[in-house]
């Protein structure tokens, strides 16, 4: 197994150098049935490390968060501040009224903190309650909130990042042309799909006919979101985006899964579709670590380790993920 292992390692890193990453990304992004594995993997080594862009723009940077991730949030917003090619414009923070406070004590003071009562309106908020499960709402109320705030924030490019997550290096994200920076994960769930695609056809959309299903998920844990495309996705002949994402929410069918919508699956899947000219797939190179697991190079629980620690620890990722349930 070990050495099957180094020989695949060996072989994706030759491959790399072929500069074929055009033809695997027009394969990803291929209709298809769900790509497997260790074929998905493959294909993305091909991709770039970075993004080709030229003209890169600012964009500002946002983190919908709670007390509950205070241990790690100095490190996710000192990974936002260095992980833009172009600089932030603004780096905002999105967080309960009750819970500001606490959380101003140890994020930096030019960042923007905004209550998600100011964010989310009443309508939305009623709805979740109401028909929701009590331990997921949570869940569903960051999701609508990431999608609101990038829209509210309103730059041309606005990159979204959980709270547990932290960006290791600079990258480009988003051209004067509007093509921005997009990465796949390793999982794909198909509820997630199912989902969006009933979405669509509730809305009407003229482009229902050539919404199609592809092989990959875009749930990365951080993604760069366009308000023109998010107005796209959601604003229907002249309904607001409030009562768009109300209808994405009415689409939720938790009688098979606690887990049956994604913000990012639906953002980039309808991006791969509606604009697949705009895209430009990187490599993830995400890693999932728990919080308390020691680092050997440094004898420090990986939460307690500085930025630079974290990057000289994976040399070879772009971001690395502190999940609570791990």
């Amino acid at each position: 197994m070990l050495i099957r292992h180094r020989i695949w390692n060996h072989l994706i890193t030759k491959l790399h150098y072929l500069r074929l990453g055009k033809v695997s990304q027009r394969i990803l992004l291929k209709p298809s049935s769900t790509i497997r594995y260790r074929e998905r993997e493959f294909l993305e080594s091909l991709l770039p490390l970075e993004a080709p862009l030229s003209g890169t723009i600012k964009i500002s940077g946002c983190v919908v968060t709670s007390k509950k991730e205070l241990e790690i949030l100095p490190l996710c917003l000192e990974g936002i501040l260095n992980g833009v090619d172009s600089g932030l414009k603004n780096l905002f923070i999105i967080a309960p009224n009750h819970e500001i406070t606490e959380i101003k004590a140890v994020v930096p003071s030019e960042v923007i903190i905004i209550s998600d009562e100011e964010i989310i309106p009443s309508e939305i908020s009623s709805y979740i309650f109401k028909n929701i499960p009590e331990h997921r709402q949570g869940w569903i109320k960051q999701q609508v909130l990431k999608i609101l705030s990038a829209h509210q924030i309103n730059e041309n490019g606005v990159l979204i990042i959980d709270a547990d997550t932290v960006l290791l290096r600079p990258q480009k994200w988003l051209d004067l042309d509007g093509n921005q920076n997009l990465q796949i994960s390793a999982e794909f769930h198909d509820v997630y799909q199912k989902n969006l695609e009933q979405f669509m056809k509730l809305r009407n959309v003229s482009r229902n006919s050539s919404f199609e299903k592809l092989g990959v998920s875009f749930v990365t844990h951080y993604q760069l979101m366009q308000p023109a495309v998010l107005k796209e996705l959601f604003e229907n002949q002249g309904d607001s985006i409030d009562k768009g994402i109300l209808g994405w929410l009415q689409t939720i069918d938790f009688t098979s899964t606690m887990s049956p919508i994604s913000e990012w699956h639906t953002y980039g899947t309808f991006l791969a579709n509606a604009h697949a000219d705009k895209i430009r797939l990187t490599q993830w190179r995400n890693k999932s670590i728990p919080r308390n697991k020691n680092s050997v190079k440094f004898n420090l629980p990986y939460k307690k380790m500085t930025l630079n620690q974290l990057k000289l620890e994976f040399p070879k990722l772009n971001s690395v993920s502190f999940h609570h349930y791990l």
